[in-house]
């Protein structure tokens, strides 16, 4: 039997059920605008406190490090005191470290923004993705949560684009304390949001966590937290990374906000068109697939010479590869959690754990090799990322099989 007995349905009505998903999307659009709306922007924050690039990468490993071990416990809490309380204290840890950010006169200020940053995103994510699952548990659940993780990159594209314009007016400290504001505009519906009455009491953190970990200690479910690390860690370096090469030819906050929209774009469509199909044609060599895919993208940036005609077309295939196998990834794990007798989120809160690895070392990683190598060695290491990760996926993912083509009519 499942530690956490899920909230019961009964009387959610269907506004009730719009405004839990508009208000969720919201939380997680305006989460992911905080997280990544500073990128166009750091050259800008290590040259005003006297950081090199791979200097300023460790405070974003230590942020990603504090999301990491926050993702089963705060999935707990969110099943134990509800959804709401922890939206409305993940919005609040948002707003702090986004006034950090602005006061931040040396770097240890801006470690701390760091550091509440790091805790906001695993509860506004955690509950916002649950909220809405606990609403459409009887119909319409895939599509509700498509649209949240739509609002995921929407948000990076949104942040990408107000920083960059909003930048060269107000700076990266005017641009943080812009949003610090933002969170108390959904603190009214995120405190209001409907929640269903729940029919028991949740297992212990302890229990839920050890649950977790046996899962994940699995070779199989351990080999994909490992892609989901390499997936990620990629991904993510290569928008890291992205604005001090394009400083490097001339280009301003603005126009670096626009080379990091191919990525975003590639994401949003990469995901939705392959997994219809890996529904016809199943996970496995579809998800390595996707991962050869990005790990040639990142190599032929990192050979061939710079400018648009390269940037676009290798950021399309690094953003929808990346996106893809992270997607195919959290389908392949709940499929063998379901297997194991696993629960699902349980699962997929180990294979965040994993992800969350990729954000705290990928860009400490990049931003060494770029500092002391350049461009061409930094996106090479990448692309080994990659390419290990397609040679550990196929064994991770061999237990599953396609899904059963239709009989013919």
């Amino acid at each position: 039997m499942a530690d956490v007995l899920h909230p019961s349905i009964g009387g959610v009505t269907p506004g009730d059920r719009r405004r839990v998903l508009a208000t969720a999307a919201g939380c997680v659009f305006l989460n992911f605008l905080a997280f990544a709306g500073l990128t166009p922007l750091y050259p800008e924050v290590a040259h005003d406190l006297g950081m090199g690039v791979d200097n300023l990468a460790l405070f974003f490993t230590v942020s990603a490090l504090v999301t990491a071990a926050l993702q089963i416990p705060v999935g707990v809490f969110a099943d134990r005191f509800g959804r709401r309380p922890a939206l409305v204290l993940g919005l609040l840890f948002m707003a702090a470290g986004q006034a950090l950010r602005w006061q931040a006169r040396t770097p240890l200020i801006f470690g701390a923004g760091q550091l509440a940053i790091g805790a906001c995103s695993p509860l506004i994510v955690a509950a916002g993705y649950a909220a809405v699952a606990d609403a459409y548990a009887r119909a319409g659940r895939a599509e509700a949560m498509g649209i949240v993780s739509s609002a995921i990159s929407l948000g990076q594209i949104t942040g990408f684009l107000t920083a960059g314009v909003a930048g060269q007016f107000v700076g990266w400290r005017g641009y943080s304390l812009g949003v610090a504001l933002l969170p108390f505009l959904l603190l009214g519906p995120a405190l209001t949001m409907p929640e269903p009455s729940r029919v028991a009491q949740p297992a212990s953190l302890g229990r839920s966590m050890l649950r977790a970990v046996r899962f994940l200690i699995e070779p199989q479910a351990a080999g994909l937290a490992i892609v989901a690390a390499l997936a990620l860690g990629a991904g993510f370096s290569a928008g890291y990374v992205l604005p001090f090469v394009a400083r490097q030819f001339g280009y301003g906050g603005s126009a670096t906000s626009l080379l990091l929209v191919p990525y975003v774009v590639g994401s949003i469509v990469g995901s939705p068109l392959v997994g219809r199909w890996a529904d016809r044609t199943g996970v496995p060599r579809l998800l390595a697939g996707c991962l050869l895919v990005g790990g040639l993208a990142l190599a032929a940036f990192g050979l061939l010479p710079f400018g648009l005609p390269i940037e676009i077309p290798s950021y399309l295939l690094i953003g929808g590869g990346t996106g893809a196998a992270l997607s195919l990834a959290s389908t392949a794990i709940v499929a063998q959690a379901g297997r194991r007798g696993a629960g699902s989120g349980a699962a997929l809160g180990g294979l965040r754990v994993g992800q969350q690895m990729g954000f705290a070392f990928g860009p400490a990683v990049a931003g060494f090799a770029f500092a002391h190598g350049g461009r061409p060695p930094a996106f090479l290491l990448l692309a080994l990322f990659l390419l290990a990760a397609a040679a550990i996926a196929l064994p991770s993912t061999s237990s599953l099989q396609p899904a059963p083509r239709p009989a013919p009519i």
